[in-house]
């Protein structure tokens, strides 16, 4: 069995994203994240399918963009949309690749948000992002992201048993949460309505796409407030 690790000795740093974190692993435990753009692609067109099922807007906020896969995916798919990420590396190379349309900013800066009107996105998307945050600052960064878009869905490597650990999965430097997913889906009642169907169909769609790679049962649809 993993060793628990609730990771509350751990504090956010955004240097922590620097070129090694993306390049060669040692830090995020997943190798160089260039050669994982197939699979983000796949994901997130995934992702799309199910969501356009839920809301008519064709926009997208796409948090924790890293390279910009997910971001040039969502606009591949008929999303207008825009990326952002705590790393000046990833947001430099989203830039070089992608072109416009990448912020470097922190979903924990309020300032940040401003530039968006009420409910301007159908969906703000993040894969593996909500655990790199503090628990301390969710409730802020799901309020920002309710105001902001109409729905939301992610993907978040938590413990699906009471003690499970996450070194078991990636032993990424930059996690900074380790909860059930149970208390993830509390967080998000707080501000919506959690889609219990439309995590269904993606959990299906992620299980029989690649079974190893856990995206299923780590899946969280919401339609905000």
């Amino acid at each position: 069995m993993a060793q628990f690790h609730d990771y509350t000795d751990r504090k956010f740093d955004a240097k922590v994203y620097d070129t090694e974190y993306f390049v060669g692993g040692e830090k995020s435990g997943y190798g160089d994240y260039a050669g994982c753009e197939g699979i983000v692609r796949d994901q997130y067109r995934m992702m799309s399918d199910v969501m356009k099922g839920r809301t008519d807007k064709r926009t997208a906020l796409d948090a924790a963009c890293a390279y910009g896969y997910s971001t040039s995916e969502l606009n591949r798919q008929g999303w207008d949309a825009v990326g952002f990420d705590i790393s000046e590396h990833a947001i430099g190379k989203a830039k070089q690749l992608h072109g416009d349309g990448f912020h470097l900013a922190s979903a924990m800066d309020s300032s940040f948000y401003k530039q968006f009107s009420d409910k301007q996105f159908g969906i703000v998307t993040g894969v593996e992002f909500f655990e790199h945050i503090e628990s301390k600052d969710v409730p802020g960064v799901l309020k920002q992201f309710a105001r902001v878009a109409d729905w939301g869905c992610f993907v978040i490597n938590g413990r699906t048993a009471p003690h499970q650990g996450l070194d078991s999965i990636h032993g990424d430097h930059g996690h900074l949460n380790n909860h059930l997913m149970s208390w993830w889906v509390s967080e998000m009642a707080k501000v919506g309505d959690v889609d219990f169907e439309a995590m269904g169909q993606l959990n299906r769609l992620f299980f029989s796409y690649n079974q190893s790679i856990q995206w299923h049962d780590r899946v969280f649809v919401v339609r905000f407030n």
